[in-house]
């Protein structure tokens, strides 16, 4: 029988201000009746890769999802829609998915999408080697009944793999790939998407070209999508003043603040499910290491001034995080307080775990690869020195970081996780669910994570990650460190966009005013 999960919708975007429409007309280059002008995004960082299975950043993702579809697909508040499946149905033991494929859909190159192409790509994506391998492992068959019936199959219920598939099960040609092999394929990638790839600028330009073909008839309304690569905040900020870019996504505070004032800009601010942390890795530090010792971490979690942070580095425009869960989140407890900044503690507590006179430790964080991240981590090395733990720090270049295994890290790693604004499952069970790409196994928190895969009623959901919630402070395999309010900054001229929790912001519906 159907099974159908409530969703948990996410807060509702709050627009800070808006201007008139500024003149773009430049950028805008009439196509036909149905695409018409070129959208411009300012995108922090180079994706790694459009091939979706090897993207590891948000941003990655973003440019990637452009080209391709999966078997279904999320809205602006994450519920669960038809995309290249029409229907399914789930079998009363939830372990069988059974879609309905659409008819009369193609490949960017006419090569025609089958259930053929739904087991290829399953098979590719769940090679371990590929950075969101887990995702397709959650199945375990892929059976082709006929040409438009496909039929997954799970070893264990997954409540959660409907959104899986959503966020990282993109289709891909299997002939296309056999002919050209999988470099030219990542080369000029192909998918079934509202876009086409066109060209790309190795540190520079990505150009994407509507899909005449795209089987919504309604999507997409531009002739061009472009994504710019300016690592430079401030040149990001001027080529947006001056119309040279329409959108610039995933501002912190200090960086939005400064265009409350500029003429032709607006401003939408939403919370944002994103969490900075230092990580603690137990594949790095060792069995014999002190992090093994709960009441160390406990120690280096109480040993960094927080509040005086966000107020310091971000004029108080974030909020101190409590655990891996966020306010946004389904099972959330408000009545649950962050870890307290008390030095006199921390070192109590490291005399106790018999470190009274401290240790040292290597320590990485990705250099510039986040607002204001640097002098995060600057501040966490200042902070655990008071207490008497040297973190030798290291800024690695962001593609270095990014591109090593994150068990590969050191012992003390800074970095961030987002979520899709409803449920922490996917971040928790990433981080700590005993993937390939976890730092830390800890097998109280794994079962919690278990139960949640095999759960669906929502209350019962939210009574295990309150339990999840409460483990997480009393043996805390992070230092919690914040999260910040985001926002977008966006050109006057561009209309009809919806930014998403995610950060996996989505350009099929938007147009440009001239």
């Amino acid at each position: 029988m159907p099974v159908t999960v409530e969703v948990t919708a996410p807060p509702v975007l709050t627009p800070i201000v808006q201007t008139s429409v500024v003149e773009v007309t430049r950028l805008v280059e009439t196509g036909g009746e149905r695409f018409d002008g070129r959208l411009i995004v300012g995108i922090p960082e180079y994706p790694n890769s459009l091939d979706l299975p090897q993207a590891n950043s948000p941003t990655a993702r973003m440019v990637a999802w452009h080209l391709y579809d999966s078997l279904v697909q999320t809205d602006a508040q994450s519920n669960i829609l038809p995309a290249l499946a029409e229907s399914w149905v789930i079998s009363e033991d939830n372990l069988t998915y059974t879609f309905t494929l659409r008819r009369g859909v193609s490949f960017h190159n006419g090569e025609q999408f089958t259930a053929d192409a739904v087991r290829f790509s399953w098979e590719r994506g769940s090679t371990p080697a590929n950075a969101n391998s887990a995702a397709w492992q959650a199945v375990s068959e892929v059976v082709v009944v006929d040409d438009y019936t496909v039929r997954l199959v799970t070893a264990e219920p997954n409540v959660n793999l409907l959104r899986l598939i959503a966020d990282q099960w993109a289709m891909v040609p299997p002939s296309y790939i056999a002919e050209v092999g999988e470099n030219s394929f990542v080369e000029r990638p192909i998918g079934t998407g509202p876009f086409q790839f066109v060209e790309s600028e190795q540190n520079g330009y990505i150009t994407l070209e509507a899909n005449p073909t795209y089987w919504n008839p309604s999507q997409p309304q531009l002739r061009y999508l472009s994504f710019r690569w300016v690592i430079n905040p401030a040149e990001r900020f001027d080529l947006l003043r001056n119309g040279r870019i329409h959108v610039v996504s995933g501002l912190e505070a200090a960086e939005a603040v400064p265009l409350l004032s500029a003429p032709d800009v607006r401003l939408v601010s939403y919370p944002q499910d994103r969490i900075y942390f230092i990580g603690f890795s137990r594949a790095t530090a060792g069995d014999d290491s002190p992090l093994e010792d709960a009441r160390v971490r406990l120690a280096m979690n109480h040993a960094i001034n927080r509040p005086e942070m966000i107020t310091t580095l971000f004029d108080g425009l974030a909020h101190l995080s409590t655990s891996l869960v966020t306010p946004s989140n389904l099972g959330y407890d408000p009545a649950l307080l962050p870890l307290e900044y008390d030095p006199v503690l921390a070192r109590s507590l490291l005399e106790a775990a018999g470190f009274g006179d401290g240790f040292t430790v290597e320590m990485a964080c990705p250099e510039e690869a986040y607002p204001l991240f640097n002098e995060v981590c600057l501040w966490v090395q200042a902070d655990l020195a008071e207490v008497g733990i040297t973190a030798e720090l290291t800024f690695l270049p962001p593609t270095e970081f990014f591109e090593t295994p994150p068990r590969d890290l050191p012992a003390l790693f800074g970095d961030r996780r987002t979520g899709d604004g409803t449920e922490a499952y996917s971040r928790l069970n990433g981080l700590l669910g005993g993937s390939d790409y976890a730092t830390w196994y800890d097998e109280d928190i794994g079962r919690l994570i278990r139960q949640l895969r095999q759960t669906a009623e929502p209350s019962t959901r939210a009574d295990l990650y309150a339990a999840l919630q409460a483990e997480l402070q009393a043996d805390p395999p992070f230092i919690y460190l914040y999260e910040p309010l985001r926002f977008e900054a966006v050109n006057a001229a561009v209309q009809n966009y919806t930014p998403r929790a995610s950060e996996i912001h989505l350009f099929s519906d938007v147009y440009i005013t001239p």
